[in-house]
């Protein structure tokens, strides 16, 4: 992050971040590296970041149909998403288990992915629908969320999913 040019870290936020201002916390970074350096910690990366999108969102820069950030979370939350992701390659290792996993079902078993956004619950679904035979097709829509007094409660966790996958038949 310290390192990415300022087109590579917009990239970044709107791919795996899924960051409708990533224009903005891209150049807020660029700046700040230009200005002071290197990022020592990450509060201040959030700060920079924060500070940036609020300017941005106050000006009505936002033009999507995608609601903010997941209430109370910081403005910095779908950046740091994106820096995660990358740094874990966790997309890849997704898609490994998802073309992997099934196989390790025996017969009768089942598969069930919990997802944290919706990058992965795409993926997923994709996945799982993929591989579904068309009687178990309705398993795959059925994807359970906690409710919203849990979220609430549990704030930091967001609304992560569970999505069944179809089960296997004898013999595969």
């Amino acid at each position: 992050m310290n390192f990415l040019p300022e087109s590579a870290l917009q990239r970044l936020f709107v791919q795996y971040g899924e960051e409708r201002l990533a224009g903005v916390a891209a150049r807020a970074i660029a700046h700040h590296r230009a200005m002071h350096g290197q990022f020592n910690t990450t509060g201040e990366l959030s700060r920079v970041l924060d500070s940036a999108l609020r300017r941005a969102r106050s000006r009505g820069a936002t033009s999507s149909r995608r609601s903010a950030e997941p209430k109370g979370a910081p403005p910095s939350t779908r950046c740091f998403q994106a820096l995660r992701i990358a740094v874990n390659d966790e997309l890849r290792h997704l898609d490994y288990f998802l073309r992997v996993g099934p196989s390790l079902i025996r017969a009768g078993g089942s598969l069930a992915v919990l997802t944290f956004h919706s990058i992965e619950e795409r993926m997923v679904r994709r996945a799982m629908r993929k591989g579904a035979r068309t009687d178990m097709a309705q398993a795959v829509d059925d994807a359970a969320g906690v409710s919203r007094a849990e979220s609430a409660a549990f704030g930091a966790a967001r609304r992560p999913r569970l999505r069944p996958g179809p089960r296997p038949g004898p013999g595969q």
